[in-house]
């Protein structure tokens, strides 16, 4: 990732969150969500497919269904993959 690519990342997602923090917290807060609810999404489906298993309640539709909630919760953590991306572009920010 570049600079201006982070940049203009981070910038949307000031408009988005309508704050006037630095980049660094603007982009650690958006990692932190973006992953927490990708996890969510991807835990949510983990746990419909075992339970489709266990139940013995597997249809294709609960299973096309899982899927699809797997690939937003990969979606939603891939953007918080971008966000630490840039942060670790930025020249204030700390890395953890």
């Amino acid at each position: 990732m570049q600079k201006s690519t982070a940049t203009k990342l981070i910038d949307s997602e000031r408009r988005h969150s309508r704050s006037r923090d630095s980049d660094a917290i603007i982009a650690r807060r958006a990692e932190r969500a973006y992953l927490s609810v990708g996890a969510m999404f991807v835990g949510i489906s983990v746990i419909d497919l075992i339970d489709s298993f266990v139940s013995d309640k597997l249809t294709p539709f609960r299973v096309s269904f899982s899927l699809i909630i797997l690939c937003i919760g990969v979606a939603f953590s891939f953007q918080g993959y971008r966000f630490r991306r840039a942060r670790r572009l930025l020249p204030d920010a700390k890395t953890d």
